[in-house]
Order: structure tokens, then C-alpha cells, then sequence
């Protein structure tokens, strides 16, 4: 061999040399790369596998590589990946390891089967890319997303229950003024029969009243869940239902009697406590027999406090306290004839939900029942944005 061809051997052997080198240490400087046997024991690492990891290269060298699972991924992954290393040598994937310090990072991660030439032993060469941040972003993307579902879902049931409600309760006595209006152009409708009919309409007049107090609130629910939490004073709440219910009331001789301190504060939402209060209270006088007391009690803690309106009235029977219970609408007749819809309580029961709290009922026939509600203080409104 000429002195040419030798020196242009050495040389291209030493450039390649230093190309490798080169290469190495420009990928040290941003890949985790590790040197496993085929049991998954780490045998060498890089110092940016111990930078991301946060472990030493002597708390990492000897332990395998499984040490490192954050125990997002499944049993079914783990067996597809090495399924694939033993078929094809070569796996790449997204791996979400666990580091020193507890957290979570995922890794764009390259693994592959290597035989150095002067080893008769098989090792796993293992190369990955810190992909945390962008996989949190993809992750929040695809957050927002299922978010805008959940909401598009519930803006559907919101109006499937609108609907509901004006075309089965609604339209009712629209419908029946309609044919009192038709028999009074006639002419022979005798008065006995007009004041029955007329008394009819009213009662379902008053009914239809009540409805559009509930479709009210439950408008109301729905653009006040986002209302932020705050200082309630119950005795306010209390003074506002009173004057909403006075004619009520007074008609029936009906007296509301608080028993609770009245210096009395939650955290809370005070738009949808007041809701909730002013739906049970309005139960109450419905179903109170003349002339009795209706109680409003309390019971606070440190992280929650329960609410109680107590009747004595009509009470209910197991079968009526079964179908509340079951969140299916309960439509009957008060002490003097009020309709009632029982959408009231539904609606009541859902906006508990959206508290965080609990609702009950106790009741016994011709004694009396009460309705209440337990809600933890400071709770964010469980409402899908």
C-alpha cells in the first residue's frame, strides 16, 4: 500500500472517529441515552438522563429500568413493547416515566437491539427526548375539546328540558282559556258552568305561574354556576324569601319560624342557596295545613352546614317518598288547591349537586315532612366550562 493510500486510511478513520464523537457529544447534550441489558438493567447513562430523572449515575446504574414506571401506561402496553423489541429489535414510542422527586415527564423514546463487535452479549440502546411540554399542550388541547363537548352536551339538555316542560305543562291551560274563550262566543254557556270552568282555568293559571318561577330558575342555574364563591348571611336569605312568599302566607296563616342563629354565615353561592331555600319553602306552604308554623333550621361546622324546612302538613306516603328519591317529577295537590309541578324540587336536587352537597327527605303521611340539604363551605361550582 503507497504512503498516500495509507495516510488517506488513518485519516478517514480519524475523521470518522471524530465525526462519531462529535455526534455523541452533541446528542448527550439533549437526549436522555442509556445502556440496558435485555433484562432492563441500566449498565450506563448520560448526564442528561440523570438531569431529567434527577437520580444519580450510581442510584441508576444496576437497577432496572422499570423503577423509573410512572404507572400511567398498562400492563397491555409494557407486553406490546416488548413484544416488539423481540420480534423487531426496535421500538419507538411516547414513555411516561416518574422522577426522583415525584413528577411526571414524558419522553419521545427510541429503543434498539445493539451487538458491539468485540461483545458476544445483546444490550438495549435507549434514546429519549423530554416532550413534557409539549404533551401537556396536546393534553390541555385535547382537554378543551372534550370540555366543549361536555358543555354542547349540556346546553342540549338544558333546552331538551325547557322544551319538555313548556310542551307538556305550559300549553295546558293556554289550551283550555282557548276553549272557554270559544264557549263564551257562543253565547250558551250557563253561569254555573262558567264559574267552574273559569275557577278551573285560574288553578291552572296559577300552576302555569309557578312553572315559569321554575323555568326562571332554572335559567337562573344555568348562567349562575359560574358565580363566585362567597360570604352568605342566611338570615338575609331568609328576609328575601319572606317577602317573596307573603301573600302566601298571609293567606294561608302560615307563620315561618327560623330557628338558627341569626348571625349565622356559610361560603357559598348566594344566588343558588337562596334558589334551593325558596323552592323547599314554597313546597312547605303548599303542602302546610292553615294555620301551622313552618321551621327553617341549621346546623353549621367547620366545613359544612346542613339546612332543614320543616312542615307540618299533608306529609307523604313511602310510595311519593320512593318516586322523589328516584329524581322523577311528583305532580300534586296542596292544603287549598295549589297545583303542584315538582319541578321545583328537581330542579333544587340539581343545584345541590352542583354545590357538592347531599339532599334528604323525611316525611310521614298527615304529619309533616322535612326537606334538607348539606353543603361543604368554600366549594367551587361543579360546572364544565
Amino acid at each position: 500500500m503507497s504512503n498516500t493510500l495509507k495516510y488517506s486510511s488513518r485519516s478517514t478513520i480519524s475523521n470518522s472517529i471524530k465525526g462519531a464523537d462529535y455526534y455523541r457529544k452533541t446528542l448527550d447534550n439533549v437526549a436522555l441515552i442509556a445502556i440496558t441489558d435485555l433484562n432492563g438493567v441500566l449498565i450506563q447513562v448520560n448526564a442528561m438522563f440523570c438531569k431529567i430523572t434527577g437520580y444519580s449515575e450510581e442510584e441508576l446504574i444496576g437497577k432496572n429500568y422499570e423503577f423509573l414506571n410512572s404507572g400511567y401506561h398498562t400492563n397491555l402496553f409494557f407486553k406490546s413493547l416488548y413484544g416488539q423489541l423481540a420480534k423487531e429489535k426496535t421500538w419507538t414510542g411516547e414513555l411516561n416515566i416518574k422522577t426522583k422527586n415525584k413528577s411526571h415527564i414524558w419522553l419521545n423514546m427510541a429503543i434498539s437491539s445493539v451487538k458491539a463487535d468485540n461483545c458476544q452479549s445483546e444490550h438495549f440502546l435507549v434514546i429519549g427526548f423530554d416532550n413534557t411540554n409539549k404533551k401537556e399542550k396536546e393534553n390541555q388541547y385535547l382537554e378543551n375539546i372534550k370540555r366543549s363537548e361536555r358543555r354542547a352536551t349540556e346546553q342540549n339538555e338544558f333546552k331538551s328540558k325547557i322544551l319538555y316542560i313548556l310542551s307538556h305543562d305550559v300549553k295546558t291551560p293556554l289550551k283550555s282559556l282557548d276553549g272557554l274563550l270559544y264557549l263564551l262566543t257562543r253565547g250558551d254557556l250557563p253561569f254555573d258552568e262558567l264559574v267552574v270552568l273559569v275557577n278551573d282555568i285560574r288553578k291552572k293559571i296559577s300552576k302555569t305561574d309557578t312553572f315559569i318561577d321554575n323555568l326562571l330558575s332554572l335559567a337562573e342555574n344555568h348562567y349562575l354556576k359560574r358565580n363566585a364563591i362567597k360570604e352568605v348571611r342566611l338570615e338575609d336569605v331568609l328576609d328575601n324569601i319572606c317577602g317573596f312568599f307573603r301573600n302566601e302566607l298571609i293567606t294561608k296563616k302560615i307563620k315561618l319560624k327560623p330557628n338558627f342563629n341569626h348571625t349565622s354565615k356559610i361560603r357559598s353561592n348566594t344566588e343558588l342557596i337562596t334558589i334551593i331555600v325558596r323552592n323547599f319553602i314554597s313546597n312547605a306552604i303548599k303542602f302546610s295545613y292553615p294555620e301551622t308554623n313552618i321551621e327553617i333550621e341549621t346546623l353549621t361546622t367547620d366545613k359544612s352546614t346542613v339546612i332543614k324546612v320543616i312542615d307540618f302538613g299533608v306529609g307523604m306516603d313511602q310510595n311519593s317518598l320512593d318516586t322523589i328519591n328516584s329524581k322523577t317529577k311528583i305532580s300534586t295537590m296542596g292544603t287549598n288547591g295549589e297545583c303542584g309541578s315538582g319541578i321545583g324540587i328537581l330542579i333544587s336536587r340539581d343545584l345541590i349537586h352542583d354545590l357538592g352537597g347531599t339532599f334528604k327527605v323525611e316525611s310521614k303521611k298527615d304529619t309533616g315532612s322535612t326537606f334538607s340539604f348539606s353543603i361543604p363551605h368554600g366549594v367551587e361550582i361543579s360546572y364544565d366550562e
